[in-house]
């Protein structure tokens, strides 16, 4: 069964990936979109392409139910999803899903539920293979790893970018600490004992954070990050594991076309587990219209709760609130 999709917002992200993994999937009809600029139609096959709107709202009221991506300015996520899920729209959003707090999250997970919808946050890079093959590498030791580093760095971005407005949910936590929430949930399966997060630079005259770093403690170990828009590239994680360790490049944004490997290390052999290149969007907007098929309408909001809920931990320790959940 073919199911449309509706674009809401066409911003860099959308054109470099969504849509190229939206084209890819047989199972993808027709592509609407509601963007205030112009479209530019070579984006989209002319077979494939169907409705356009300058308006948000009104997109969401004149396009049939379908599958809703909503990727706009994060602190505007919670409001569109709200309307789209109200309009009966299955939705799948860019992280971070909300702004205001894991109570908001919540709040929506429950009307995606009463509306019998999936809604499904857009962080993708548990369904790559590179993060599988992470997994698998230190799946030996039968239990969960002692340590988990994460690191997530780029250079600064254009100053216009939204990240850089505090008005629209920008900063470094925001941007990143999904990635450091679903890491600890991908990797250890259990819910943290406590939460510590410090921000270590800021920018521009709003003072967005630039940089933060985080340790999340679980029963069985810790995660250890370090995320920033403003340093050196550097894109890893690293697993140490009772017998064996890991390491893994490019986990968190790997390109479709990216031939990857996992490094590890067992009783101080090296080896090297090579990695095809897979297109991480396409496997989580398969894995969705897998759960809309299904009738599945929890699994994926469940994901999306527990990382909202280690979130607004993060989010609180940097403002110097208490760090135990």
């Amino acid at each position: 069964m073919r199911s449309d999709v509706l674009i809401i917002g066409m911003g860099s992200l959308v054109q470099r990936r969504v849509l190229p993994a939206l084209l890819t999937l047989d199972r993808v009809g027709k592509i609407h979109v509601a963007s205030p600029g112009p479209l530019d139609t070579s984006l989209i096959p002319p077979e494939r392409l169907g409705s356009c709107w300058q308006s948000y709202e009104e997109a969401l009221q004149e396009c049939s139910p379908c599958l809703a991506y909503v990727s706009l300015p994060n602190s505007m996520h919670a409001d569109c999803v709200w309307a789209a899920l109200a309009s009966g729209h299955h939705v799948i959003v860019d992280k971070p899903a909300v702004t205001a707090g894991y109570a908001l999250a919540r709040d929506l997970a429950e009307l995606a539920h009463s509306q019998s919808r999936v809604l499904a946050e857009a962080n993708v890079w548990p369904w790559h293979a590179l993060a599988r093959r992470a997994k698998e590498a230190i799946g030996d030791d039968q239990i969960a790893p002692r340590a988990v580093i994460a690191t997530f760095t780029s250079p600064p971005m254009n100053p216009e970018n939204f990240r850089y407005r505090k008005d629209l949910g920008g900063g470094a936590l925001f941007d990143r600490g999904s990635y450091a929430a679903s890491c600890g949930r991908f990797f250890f399966s259990e819910q943290p004992l406590d939460v510590s997060c410090t921000i270590l630079s800021h920018a521009g005259n709003a003072g967005v954070d630039t940089s933060f770093s985080s340790v999340i403690r679980y029963p069985s170990g810790v995660l250890l990050s370090f995320f920033s828009l403003d340093s050196e590239y550097q894109n890893k994680i690293e697993i140490v594991c009772p017998s064996s360790a890991c390491s893994v490049e490019r986990v968190f944004s790997p390109p479709a076309d990216y031939i990857g490997s996992v490094s590890v290390r067992s009783r101080n052999q090296l080896s090297r587990v090579e990695v095809p290149a897979e297109d991480s969007f396409a496997l989580f907007v398969d894995d969705v219209l897998d759960a809309i098929e299904q009738c599945d309408h929890d699994r994926h909001s469940s994901i999306l709760l527990e990382d909202a809920k280690v979130l607004e931990w993060l989010m609180k320790s940097a403002d110097g609130g208490d760090n135990a959940n």
